[in-house]
């Protein structure tokens, strides 16, 4: 293009904008103004997000590894607490198949309960879901009534073989391993650490609690329906005979 024509085309240009219509010199005096504000407000709320999520992105991750390293250092102490059950679940009173009391007549706890403080433990609790937490935060508490029950059942009993006693404690204790390893379970699920899956026809700790509350629960059935026939026979005969037969 010449520069003859340039310089026409500029004069054009500027006389067409001399006489803009009134809707565009009203455009031109408000609505640029006011598009470029809001322009600049999304700008800014744009930034804003951007680095909001860049921020929320790099606390995930912090969480993240704040519950790995919660679940490790718990599941090596609720696996104590397991072992522990897995103990009493297998305390009969006896050592090597003789009553375990000095006298060679009573039998005696040869195992202690499981001991456990969580809240001497230095972690952030509130990195864990409320019914993880109010789980592992409510053994003791179960541990404590347990004990207390048990106590109770002792006082009462005055046979050598305190059967009712040591039955109730191989029993809670072997629920409690039960649920105890599921909370471990679910623990290392949410934090996403990997699972060792049971191998057929090796021992299973799961297995053997499994097994001691059959045991007792087919001893209590057997029990009850000795009871159940001893009443039969004294309604029919009017003579006791004894359910421990």
């Amino acid at each position: 293009m010449e520069p003859r024509q340039v310089q026409e085309l500029a004069k054009a240009t500027s006389a067409a904008q001399e006489h803009l219509p009134l809707w565009a010199e009203y455009a031109k005096a408000f609505v640029v103004p006011v598009l470029s504000f809001f322009a600049g407000i999304i700008g800014l709320w744009l930034a804003s997000w951007l680095t909001e999520k860049r921020d929320n992105k790099k606390e995930k991750a912090r969480i993240e590894k704040e519950v790995i390293y919660i679940a490790i250092l718990l599941t090596a102490h609720l696996e104590k607490v397991i072992q522990s059950c897995l103990q009493v679940a297998y305390d009969d009173g006896t050592m090597e198949g003789r009553p375990a009391g000095q006298d060679g007549i009573y039998h005696q706890v040869t195992t202690s309960t499981p001991v456990f403080d969580p809240l001497q433990i230095d972690v952030d609790w509130r990195a864990l879901p409320t019914e993880l937490m109010q789980g592992i935060l409510e053994l003791p508490d179960k541990i404590d009534r347990l004990n207390r029950r048990h106590e109770s059942i002792y006082e009462f009993e005055f046979e050598p073989e305190h059967a009712e006693f040591f039955d109730a404690r191989q029993y809670d204790f072997a629920q409690l391993g039960v649920e105890t390893t599921k909370l471990m379970f679910d623990l290392r699920k949410y934090a996403r650490i990997p699972l060792k899956e049971p191998v057929e026809g090796e021992w299973s700790r799961d297995q053997m609690f499994n097994d001691q509350i059959k045991k007792i629960e087919d001893k209590r059935h057997a029990y009850q329906e000795r009871l159940n026939a001893r009443n039969l026979h004294w309604q029919s005969t009017g003579q006791f005979q004894d359910a421990s037969d």
